[in-house]
């Protein structure tokens, strides 16, 4: 990727004006907030069997143990409790909502059957949201695999068998929810669970499946979501294109700030390469990795140890995707060139020990996105990527083991949000970066994977006196002051709509041998247009259950 000429953006003192078009309201995951993990024909997750096989994590009680705070099998209760959360979002005249589909749920068994009273629900889920007028996007995996898919095939490490299944869920996904669902996010943030889940952890936060592998099996789980992401964006385009869905993977990317004029380079190659290993070769014209990418050695990324793509894996890649997906949360200064002093930036004792929070760093991130993905992306306009900003948030550390009244008056996170604002405001009325949503991380204090311990939720969840009461926060109601102004640019879809007359309801079953049994092919029909789909040949199983041909590109 060509590299952006982005200059240093100092930050700005926050301004009255608010942002005249953009969509705003929270994001979630079905994990961290359902509960509801055996009901209604759901299948255990991943996490389910981890922490049903780790007895430890859960049985000992207080703060002492942070997963205690609350009970990991009810989360959030959000699976009882949707329609309340749905109608504390109307009340702050939010207009976009981020929530994953678990897959589980609508494949109990990770292929085979698909479990209605799932799709039901999610089904529910968005028509509250349409009719309460608010945006929904679907994330369709966040971490949170059927332990079928690990127990008959090792999950991601087998890419062929998971890019089957995965690509069987997403058609029941678009064949229902395709009407009613504009904006898609198909894997949210690969390298932090690839590398958690399946690469070698020198640390105490080992995440299930809990392979502690190799760092190759690390970068071939993350190439795997790449070519998956490919797969099924290709799917959606030939065989649903009526429904002109817009997918992106929502990537958390840190942003170096460049101190002195010699730093801008560097800086903008260290922020830039967290998103290029997965970016670059699904918005690039050849579907491979930046050029550049592959001499990088920065953080938790080794360019050298890039897996290579075939020539098939990149044709089914490349043009992918549809606009930058940004989880924005940290900052730090960069003057490894100029050698200059530093400004520190303060990280407060409440403040989760990962997050080093800087609002004022999103109004150059955005800009520095737009520019440099715009000559790539065909949804550009005036050169500039659209962006949205999938996950921006401030954990505590403190809050869950504190008195409510702690929770409800979130000083630290009502500063950081409208630093946040001003920072927004600055970059898309004053610098017209196009910023078409902002979802704040996230609605409910929720179960942060391993702990309870770390709140970032604008809304209060009693998890200590296990009722999960809501109250709302002083931090929502702000944030909903600054976007009272704003106006949603993008037109809702109707409620209720029929689901399309998907031809395939399930997955094919594997055989003990792990080979998959086929089934006639399904026809479909699209529209042409201005370039073919490639589907790689190595997934043409997967594909081949969908579409008999391949189908022009609308």
């Amino acid at each position: 990727m060509k590299l952006a000429a982005v200059a240093l953006v100092a930050a700005t003192a926050a301004v009255a004006q608010n942002i005249p078009s953009i969509a705003w309201g929270f994001a979630s995951s079905a994990y961290q907030v359902e509960g509801a993990w055996n009901v209604d024909g759901k299948g255990p997750s991943v996490w389910d069997h981890w922490f049903l096989n780790n007895h430890s994590l859960v049985a000992s009680k207080g703060a002492g143990n942070p997963i205690a705070a609350g009970d990991v099998f009810k989360t959030a209760g959000h699976y009882d409790r949707m329609k309340e959360d749905v109608a504390l979002m109307a009340s702050f005249k939010s207009s976009m909502y981020r929530f994953s589909v678990a897959w589980s749920r609508i494949f109990p068994q990770c292929n085979g059957q698909v479990n209605q009273k799932g799709i039901d629900f999610y089904s529910r889920l968005i028509d509250e949201l349409l009719n309460a007028g608010i945006q929904p996007v679907l994330t369709m995996y966040h971490w949170d695999t059927p332990q079928a898919c690990e127990d008959q095939y090792g999950s991601l490490l087998n890419r062929d068998m998971f890019i089957r299944d995965f690509t069987s869920y997403a058609d029941v996904l678009y064949a229902n929810f395709g009407s009613r669902v504009k904006y898609w996010l198909t894997f949210n943030e690969p390298a932090a669970y690839c590398g958690r889940g399946f690469g070698p952890v020198n640390d105490a936060y080992i995440w299930p499946p809990g392979k502690n592998g190799r760092e190759s099996d690390k970068y071939n789980c993350i190439a795997t979501t790449s070519i998956a992401h490919g797969v099924v964006v290709q799917l959606a385009r030939s065989k649903y294109p009526q429904y002109e869905m817009k997918f992106s993977m929502p990537l958390i990317i840190a942003y170096y700030i460049p101190v002195a004029p010699a730093d801008v380079e560097q800086a903008n190659i260290n922020t830039l390469s967290q998103g290029d290993w997965l970016w670059g070769s699904l918005a690039s014209a050849d579907g491979d990795y930046p050029a550049y990418l592959k001499t990088v050695k920065t953080g938790d990324m080794d360019g050298s140890l890039l897996p290579s793509f075939t020539a098939a894996e990149k044709a089914t890649m490349k043009g992918t995707l549809d606009y930058i997906a940004l989880n924005y949360y940290s900052a730090q200064y960069f003057n490894g060139v100029s050698g200059q002093s530093a400004p520190t930036l303060t990280i407060k004792a409440d403040q989760v020990p990962w997050q080093s929070a800087y609002p004022g760093g999103i109004r150059g991130i955005t800009q520095l996105m737009a520019r440099s993905y715009g000559p790539l992306l065909a949804s550009s306009v005036g050169g500039l990527a659209p962006i949205m900003i999938s996950e921006c948030g401030y954990g505590s550390i403190s809050e869950a083991f504190g008195p409510i009244s702690q929770s409800v008056n979130d000083v630290d996170r009502q500063a950081f949000f409208e630093g946040i604002t001003a920072g927004l405001q600055l970059a898309v009325v004053e610098d017209k970066t196009p910023v078409f949503g902002f979802l704040a991380w996230s609605l409910l204090d929720n179960l942060e994977w391993l702990t309870f311990d770390q709140t970032w939720g604008l809304v209060h969840v009693d998890q200590q006196g296990g009722t999960l009461e809501r109250t709302v926060k002083q931090s929502a109601n702000k944030l909903a002051a600054f976007f009272a102004g704003s106006k949603s640019p993008i037109a809702l879809a109707l409620p209720g709509s029929k689901p399309a007359n998907s031809t395939v309801s399930s997955a094919p079953a594997a055989t003990a041998s792990g080979a998959a049994v086929t089934t006639a092919n399904p026809t479909a029909t699209g529209s042409p247009s201005k370039s073919s789909n490639s589907i790689a040949p190595g997934y043409s199983v997967a594909i081949a259950l969908f579409s008999a041909f391949a189908l022009m590109l609308v």
